[in-house]
C-alpha cells in the first residue's frame, strides 16, 4: 500500500514524500483521492506495517502479532484500498 500512496502523490506531483508512515502518505492523497473511510484500520495496519519494519519487543502490535483474522482484515483492507487508488487513478 505504501507504493500505491506514493504512486499517487507522484502522479500529482506532490513532491518527494520519505515515510514509510501509511496514515502521513494518506493525508497528502486524500484531499485528491478520499477513498478510506475507515481511519482506525488505517491506524492499526499502519502499527503493523512500521513495527514490521522495524520490530520492537513485543511482537508487531502492542498485544503481540496479529492473528490470523486480524492479518487477513488488515490484508482485505489493504487491497481495497490499492483496488480504489488504482480505479481513482484509472478514471
Amino acid at each position: 500500500m505504501e507504493k500505491a500512496l506514493k504512486a499517487v502523490i507522484e502522479e500529482l506531483d506532490l513532491g518527494f514524500v520519505r515515510t514509510h508512515s501509511l496514515t502521513r502518505l494518506y493525508e497528502l492523497v486524500r484531499p485528491h483521492y478520499p477513498v478510506i473511510g475507515d481511519m482506525d484500520t488505517l491506524d492499526r495496519l499502519d502499527a503493523v506495517y512500521i513495527e514490521a519494519r522495524y520490530p520492537g519487543d513485543m511482537g508487531l502490535l502492542s498485544t503481540g502479532k496479529p492473528t490470523s483474522d486480524e492479518a487477513a482484515d488488515l490484508l482485505g483492507f489493504a487491497n481495497d484500498v490499492f483496488q480504489r487508488l488504482h480505479t481513482g487513478l484509472q478514471g
